[in-house]
Protein backbone atom coordinates (compact mmCIF):
# COMPACT_ATOMS: atom_id res chain seq x y z
CA UNK A 1 0.00 0.00 0.00
CA UNK A 2 1.57 3.27 -1.09
CA UNK A 3 1.36 5.95 1.59
CA UNK A 4 3.17 8.78 -0.18
CA UNK A 5 5.69 9.57 -2.90
CA UNK A 6 7.47 12.91 -2.89
CA UNK A 7 10.54 14.88 -3.86
CA UNK A 8 11.92 18.35 -3.20
CA UNK A 9 11.53 18.11 0.57
CA UNK A 10 13.96 17.90 3.48
CA UNK A 11 11.22 17.06 6.00
CA UNK A 12 7.71 15.65 5.79
CA UNK A 13 5.07 14.93 8.41
CA UNK A 14 1.42 14.03 8.73
CA UNK A 15 1.70 10.74 6.83
CA UNK A 16 -1.12 8.52 8.10
CA UNK A 17 -1.87 4.80 7.88
CA UNK A 18 -5.31 3.41 8.78
CA UNK A 19 -4.94 -0.21 7.55
CA UNK A 20 -3.14 -3.01 9.48
CA UNK A 21 0.55 -3.12 8.51
CA UNK A 22 3.50 -5.19 9.70
CA UNK A 23 6.06 -2.56 8.73
CA UNK A 24 6.98 0.54 6.76
CA UNK A 25 8.96 0.39 3.52
CA UNK A 26 11.13 3.33 2.43
CA UNK A 27 12.33 3.48 -1.18
CA UNK A 28 14.73 6.11 -2.54
CA UNK A 29 16.43 6.68 -5.88
CA UNK A 30 19.82 6.88 -4.20
CA UNK A 31 21.75 5.62 -1.19
CA UNK A 32 19.94 6.12 2.12
CA UNK A 33 22.26 7.57 4.76
CA UNK A 34 21.06 10.15 7.30
CA UNK A 35 17.31 10.09 6.64
CA UNK A 36 15.30 9.78 9.86
CA UNK A 37 11.83 8.51 10.68
CA UNK A 38 9.45 8.79 13.62
CA UNK A 39 6.44 6.49 13.95
CA UNK A 40 3.65 6.62 16.51
CA UNK A 41 0.17 5.15 16.86
CA UNK A 42 -2.51 7.68 17.77
CA UNK A 43 -6.08 7.22 18.97
CA UNK A 44 -8.18 10.25 18.15
CA UNK A 45 -10.96 9.14 20.52
CA UNK A 46 -8.88 8.68 23.66
CA UNK A 47 -5.96 10.95 22.81
CA UNK A 48 -3.52 8.06 23.41
CA UNK A 49 -0.09 8.51 21.83
CA UNK A 50 1.94 5.31 21.55
CA UNK A 51 5.54 5.74 20.37
CA UNK A 52 6.87 2.99 18.14
CA UNK A 53 10.13 4.78 17.46
CA UNK A 54 11.34 8.29 18.18
CA UNK A 55 13.25 10.04 15.40
CA UNK A 56 15.83 7.46 14.30
CA UNK A 57 17.91 6.82 11.20
CA UNK A 58 16.05 4.69 8.67
CA UNK A 59 19.20 2.65 7.97
CA UNK A 60 19.57 1.77 11.68
CA UNK A 61 16.00 0.47 11.93
CA UNK A 62 16.39 -1.34 8.60
CA UNK A 63 19.50 -3.15 9.84
CA UNK A 64 17.73 -4.24 13.02
CA UNK A 65 14.88 -5.71 10.95
CA UNK A 66 17.28 -7.33 8.48
CA UNK A 67 19.21 -9.11 11.21
CA UNK A 68 16.00 -10.95 12.12
CA UNK A 69 14.85 -11.81 8.60
CA UNK A 70 15.99 -11.08 5.04
CA UNK A 71 18.11 -8.06 4.08
CA UNK A 72 17.85 -4.42 3.03
CA UNK A 73 19.32 -2.81 -0.06
CA UNK A 74 21.37 0.36 -0.42
CA UNK A 75 23.07 1.50 -3.61
CA UNK A 76 23.75 4.72 -5.50
CA UNK A 77 20.89 3.86 -7.85
CA UNK A 78 18.23 2.66 -5.43
CA UNK A 79 17.58 1.85 -1.76
CA UNK A 80 14.79 -0.20 -0.21
CA UNK A 81 14.55 -0.38 3.58
CA UNK A 82 11.98 -2.21 5.72
CA UNK A 83 11.14 -1.07 9.27
CA UNK A 84 9.36 -3.68 11.41
CA UNK A 85 6.61 -2.30 13.66
CA UNK A 86 4.77 -5.47 14.80
CA UNK A 87 4.78 -9.27 14.59
CA UNK A 88 1.80 -9.05 12.24
CA UNK A 89 -0.64 -6.44 11.00
CA UNK A 90 -0.84 -3.79 13.72
CA UNK A 91 -4.51 -3.11 14.44
CA UNK A 92 -5.54 0.23 12.95
CA UNK A 93 -8.85 1.75 11.87
CA UNK A 94 -10.49 5.10 11.24
CA UNK A 95 -9.93 6.19 14.86
CA UNK A 96 -6.60 4.46 15.56
CA UNK A 97 -3.88 5.22 13.03
CA UNK A 98 -0.14 5.49 12.47
CA UNK A 99 1.44 8.90 12.01
CA UNK A 100 4.84 9.09 10.32
CA UNK A 101 7.36 11.92 10.14
CA UNK A 102 10.63 11.93 8.20
CA UNK A 103 13.59 14.30 8.32
CA UNK A 104 17.14 14.93 7.09
CA UNK A 105 15.91 14.16 3.57
CA UNK A 106 17.77 15.04 0.38
CA UNK A 107 15.62 17.52 -1.56
CA UNK A 108 16.85 16.30 -4.95
CA UNK A 109 15.93 12.68 -4.17
CA UNK A 110 12.69 10.87 -4.91
CA UNK A 111 11.19 8.99 -1.95
CA UNK A 112 8.35 6.49 -1.74
CA UNK A 113 6.76 5.34 1.53
CA UNK A 114 4.72 2.14 1.74
CA UNK A 115 2.82 0.25 4.42
CA UNK A 116 3.28 -3.52 4.17
CA UNK A 117 -0.18 -4.96 4.85
CA UNK A 118 -0.72 -8.12 6.90
CA UNK A 119 -3.93 -9.91 7.97
CA UNK A 120 -2.38 -11.57 11.04
CA UNK A 121 -3.72 -8.85 13.31
CA UNK A 122 -1.75 -7.78 16.38
CA UNK A 123 -2.95 -5.41 19.09
CA UNK A 124 0.54 -4.43 20.24
CA UNK A 125 3.24 -2.74 18.20
CA UNK A 126 6.99 -2.77 18.79
CA UNK A 127 8.58 -0.11 20.98
CA UNK A 128 12.12 0.95 20.06
CA UNK A 129 13.50 2.51 23.23
CA UNK A 130 16.71 4.51 22.89
CA UNK A 131 19.23 4.74 25.75
CA UNK A 132 22.31 6.93 25.99
CA UNK A 133 25.50 6.38 27.96
CA UNK A 134 27.12 9.83 28.17
CA UNK A 135 30.72 10.49 27.16
CA UNK A 136 33.18 9.72 29.93
CA UNK A 137 31.01 7.00 31.49
CA UNK A 138 32.37 3.57 30.58
CA UNK A 139 30.25 1.13 32.58
CA UNK A 140 26.48 1.12 33.09
CA UNK A 141 23.84 -1.40 34.15
CA UNK A 142 20.24 -1.61 32.92
CA UNK A 143 17.21 -3.65 33.91
CA UNK A 144 15.75 -5.36 30.85
CA UNK A 145 12.10 -5.32 31.88
CA UNK A 146 9.76 -6.54 29.13
CA UNK A 147 12.23 -5.88 26.32
CA UNK A 148 13.09 -8.76 24.01
CA UNK A 149 15.91 -7.47 21.79
CA UNK A 150 19.07 -5.43 22.40
CA UNK A 151 20.64 -3.49 19.50
CA UNK A 152 24.09 -2.18 20.46
CA UNK A 153 26.50 -0.30 18.16
CA UNK A 154 29.70 -2.09 17.23
CA UNK A 155 31.72 1.13 17.45
CA UNK A 156 32.69 2.02 21.01
CA UNK A 157 31.70 -1.29 22.60
CA UNK A 158 34.21 -3.02 24.91
CA UNK A 159 31.98 -5.71 26.40
CA UNK A 160 28.50 -6.94 27.31
CA UNK A 161 27.62 -8.74 30.54
CA UNK A 162 24.17 -10.24 31.13
CA UNK A 163 22.37 -11.82 34.08
CA UNK A 164 19.85 -14.43 32.96
CA UNK A 165 16.58 -15.12 34.76
CA UNK A 166 17.86 -18.58 35.71
CA UNK A 167 20.78 -17.00 37.62
CA UNK A 168 23.48 -17.65 35.01
CA UNK A 169 25.89 -14.76 34.25
CA UNK A 170 27.43 -14.46 30.76
CA UNK A 171 30.01 -12.08 29.29
CA UNK A 172 30.76 -11.30 25.65
CA UNK A 173 33.44 -9.18 23.98
CA UNK A 174 33.09 -7.78 20.43
CA UNK A 175 34.89 -10.74 18.84
CA UNK A 176 32.48 -13.18 20.44
CA UNK A 177 29.48 -11.05 19.45
CA UNK A 178 30.75 -10.93 15.87
CA UNK A 179 30.96 -14.72 15.87
CA UNK A 180 27.39 -14.99 17.16
CA UNK A 181 26.11 -12.57 14.51
CA UNK A 182 27.88 -14.50 11.77
CA UNK A 183 26.30 -17.73 13.00
CA UNK A 184 22.80 -16.31 13.32
CA UNK A 185 22.56 -14.02 10.29
CA UNK A 186 23.19 -14.54 6.60
CA UNK A 187 23.16 -11.48 4.32
CA UNK A 188 22.13 -8.26 6.12
CA UNK A 189 22.64 -5.66 3.39
CA UNK A 190 23.09 -5.71 -0.40
CA UNK A 191 23.75 -3.07 -3.02
CA UNK A 192 26.96 -1.07 -3.04
CA UNK A 193 28.34 -3.42 -0.36
CA UNK A 194 27.44 -6.98 0.54
CA UNK A 195 27.28 -7.22 4.34
CA UNK A 196 27.07 -10.55 6.17
CA UNK A 197 26.22 -11.16 9.82
CA UNK A 198 26.06 -7.56 11.05
CA UNK A 199 26.68 -3.99 9.99
CA UNK A 200 26.75 -1.22 12.56
CA UNK A 201 24.86 -3.10 15.29
CA UNK A 202 24.99 -6.31 17.27
CA UNK A 203 21.45 -7.63 17.76
CA UNK A 204 21.15 -9.73 20.92
CA UNK A 205 18.13 -11.67 22.17
CA UNK A 206 17.44 -10.63 25.79
CA UNK A 207 14.08 -12.35 26.23
CA UNK A 208 15.43 -14.45 29.12
CA UNK A 209 17.74 -11.76 30.52
CA UNK A 210 16.98 -9.85 33.71
CA UNK A 211 19.82 -7.30 33.78
CA UNK A 212 22.65 -6.24 31.49
CA UNK A 213 25.83 -4.19 31.76
CA UNK A 214 27.57 -2.40 28.92
CA UNK A 215 31.23 -1.41 28.93
CA UNK A 216 32.17 1.23 26.37
CA UNK A 217 35.26 3.14 25.32
CA UNK A 218 33.93 6.33 26.90
CA UNK A 219 32.35 7.89 23.82
CA UNK A 220 28.69 8.93 23.81
CA UNK A 221 26.99 5.59 23.22
CA UNK A 222 23.38 5.23 22.06
CA UNK A 223 21.64 1.87 21.82
CA UNK A 224 18.16 0.34 21.68
CA UNK A 225 16.12 -2.10 23.68
CA UNK A 226 13.07 -3.30 21.77
CA UNK A 227 9.82 -4.46 23.32
CA UNK A 228 8.10 -6.80 20.84
CA UNK A 229 5.35 -8.20 23.08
Amino acid sequence: MKIKSFTGQTEIDGLRVHKPVVGIVIKADGALANETIEIKRLNQNTGANESICARTKVVDLAEIAAQKLGFFMISAAESIAFIAIADGGLKLDTDKYLEIEMGTLTAARNYEVYGLEDNNLQEKGFAYQRFTIPAGETLKKYMVGENELLAIPVAGLIGLKVWAKDGVTMEYNPTELKAIMNLENDVVKTGTDLVHGFGNYFLVNIDDIQELELETSGVTYQFFMIDKR
